[in-house]
């Protein structure tokens, strides 16, 4: 993982903040999001698209080295877990990331600091209801470090194994390098006994430690910048090189580019640094382009990059296009069991999530994607609330017969926006869409009041589900509920 950026501002509208997109993965293949919590005013667990997603990796809790955890303010989020597992998606408790490697190593090589942290570990994810653990111990550096991450992967397997309930089902996944600069301080022939699976981290090849600009997450690349790595030839040394089974692997995906504000062309020799060598979300990127930037693209790399019109500066990045051929990439040329993103909210837009959305339909066929979201998150009664369903044909063909169909909570009345003959429906009231064309959208809204006598504490559901045809195949899709945050508080 990535140094965290506190205080990042998304190109996020608050009014969106209770967006969840259509239900579609196939759990055969993973779809793992890695979710940071330290941007909860932009991007919190109401923006989450759980049904696109089979585990998120909720990052991070921090190893202390008297063996203990330190969870920052903000952290937990009991929503986060329970909307998750509304939706079938497990949450894995994730330990580590970027400057935590001192302590990681002198808790792992003495063996009473081990089994204190082995017990903080599985006490916290009990109390917090999580499904398992992600760790993130990124720079293991000598054969002693290397041993006590084996060890610890072994003994938080043994104590799940022999805890009570739910925890021998719990999850052991880790963060780990794609090639053999820290790769070799990692036993993965004994880690993957342990481990369910390895989230690789196939980004990050140029950075604010590179001495050239280039590429952050190059499928391919040749000359100098074949020195610094590629996708393509880290699959080949977790599956060739160090022989790790396909269906333990999942390949990482960056959700943000690399800005060098010092160079022009990719190759260029840089004293890269924190302050010339900066890292921007993709959904900022996308105001970028054509505003004193220029768009290209490696096709070797299969990556597009910016150059700035006037001056010196060279943006690396990943958009709908590349991230699909390297989806494909890892799901159906490396044969690898899932794909992961660094992070989740960073391409986070009004108008959804697009690197998402290319990364699931590549994943598991998505051609319709469905946002749901609410007006606001608390209703008091005699409120009016309005939800708004915006939704998106991700194919290049048309899709027909679309249709949006919700079930009105029962403590809703006044219902507005409903088509006459919908409202009349036994079970439910739809909206029949029909065609929608080629990679267009369109958006449907329904308001109803609260009933008065609603008693407080209420979950308002609406339960909507979607249809739609495509390929002389029909489809059938439960959208997350966008209204299961809104509770009905007392009057003031």
């Amino acid at each position: 993982m990535r140094p965290r950026r506190i205080g990042f501002l998304f190109l996020v509208m608050l009014a969106f903040l209770q967006f969840v997109p259509s239900a579609y993965c196939d759990p055969a293949k993973r779809v793992l999001a890695y979710y940071p919590y330290w941007n909860p005013k932009t991007y919190n667990a109401a923006n989450i698209p759980y049904h696109l997603l089979t585990h998120i990796a909720h990052a991070f809790v921090i190893p202390k080295d008297d063996g203990t955890l330190a969870v920052e303010d903000g952290f937990l989020e009991p929503e986060l877990i329970r909307r998750a597992h509304e939706a079938g998606v497990k949450v894995l408790l994730s330990i580590g990331g970027s400057g935590t490697g001192a302590a990681f190593r002198k808790v792992l090589v003495d063996p009473d600091l081990l089994a204190k942290f082995v017990d903080q570990v599985e006490a916290f994810c009990r109390a917090n209801g999580y499904d398992g653990v992600d760790i993130d111990d990124e720079s293991p550096e000598d054969a002693a470090h290397r041993d006590g991450l084996t060890e610890l992967m072994q003994d938080l397997r043994k104590k799940f194994n022999a805890s009570p309930a739910p925890s021998p089902s719990w999850l052991l996944s880790m963060a780990t390098p794609m090639g053999d600069w820290s790769g070799k301080w990692f036993d993965l022939k004994a880690l993957s006994e342990s481990v369910d699976f390895f989230n690789v981290m196939t980004y990050d090849v140029h950075g604010s430690w590179s001495q050239r600009a280039g590429h952050n997450a190059p499928l391919h690349s040749s000359g100098r910048l074949a020195e610094d790595g590629d996708l393509a030839g880290g699959m080949d040394y977790w599956l060739n090189t160090r022989g790790i089974a396909p269906d333990k692997i999942n390949m990482g995906l960056a959700f943000y580019g690399v800005k060098f504000s010092e160079q022009k062309e990719l190759g260029e020799s840089c004293a890269c640094n924190g302050k010339n060598t900066t890292q921007v979300p993709y959904a900022e990127i996308l105001g970028m382009i054509g505003n004193s930037w220029t768009r290209a693209w490696d096709d070797e790399a299969k990556s597009p990059y910016l150059t700035h019109d006037q001056d010196q500066g060279l943006l690396v990045y990943d958009d709908p296009e590349s991230i699909g051929i390297k989806t494909d990439f890892a799901l159906s040329e490396s044969k690898v069991a899932g794909v992961f993103m660094w992070d989740l909210s960073e391409d986070a837009t009004p108008q959804g999530q697009p690197l998402l959305e290319t990364m699931v339909r590549h994943a598991n066929g998505l051609s319709l994607a469905v946002y749901a979201f609410a007006d606001k998150p608390q209703a008091q009664p005699g409120d009016t609330m309005t939800w708004t369903f915006r939704y998106k044909n991700l194919d290049k063909t048309v899709l027909s017969g679309v249709s949006i169909k919700v079930t009105l909570d029962s403590n809703l009345t006044k219902v507005q926006g409903l088509p006459a003959e919908a409202l009349a429906k036994e079970g439910g009231s739809m909206w029949k869409i029909g065609e929608v064309a080629a990679q267009a959208q369109g958006t449907v809204t329904l308001s109803a009041t609260v009933k008065a006598d609603a008693s407080m504490g209420t979950i308002l559901r609406l339960k909507p589900t979607v249809h739609y045809e495509s390929g002389g195949q029909s489809h059938d899709l439960t959208i997350a509920d966008p209204s299961v945050s809104l509770s009905v508080q007392p009057s003031k």
